[in-house]
């Protein structure tokens, strides 16, 4: 039986902070923080840093607004589903060990566009309406780059 520190996935989503969320803020920073960190290990050094700025300024002046069951409950069945696809595949996580940006700081890894697009379908899921505005911004174009790069 798997304990909350040693089950596959617990390095890559915030579980503690997110089963003890009560508030809207706090479950936006941990679905935030798992998008930022998954994504943004694969993509240029410039998405990245969008990804962090728009995250940043979807989280900064939020009032405290308490979470309604339903919502925690959503964000606890969205994060699962992020980590069961994003989770950990081996050894440990998609992304390891860390990306080197060895003077190509301007490519990303091809499996970002397809990251971005289920972090997107996770802020949609579970996210508020200034996390899907902003974090979900930056999302969708780094989903519709790689889409755009197919076409």
């Amino acid at each position: 039986m798997w304990t909350s520190e040693d089950f596959p996935g617990a390095k890559n989503v915030n579980w503690q902070l997110l089963i003890r969320a009560r508030y809207v803020h706090e479950i936006d920073a941990a679905l935030a923080s798992s998008v930022v960190r998954a994504v943004g290990s694969l993509a240029s050094v410039g998405a990245g840093k969008a990804l962090a700025v728009a995250a940043e300024k979807a989280l900064s002046g939020e009032r405290p607004v308490e979470a309604s069951a339903q919502h925690r409950v959503t964000a606890l069945t969205a994060m699962l589903d992020w980590d069961e696809w994003c989770g950990t595949p081996w050894p440990h996580h998609w992304g390891w060990p860390p990306r080197r940006h060895d003077g190509f700081d301007d490519l990303s890894d091809p499996l970002t566009s397809v990251f971005a697009d289920r972090a997107l379908q996770l802020v949609k899921a579970a996210g508020s309406e200034a996390l899907q505005k902003n974090l979900g911004g930056a999302l969708a174009k780094i989903a519709g780059q790689g889409a755009a790069r197919g076409a």
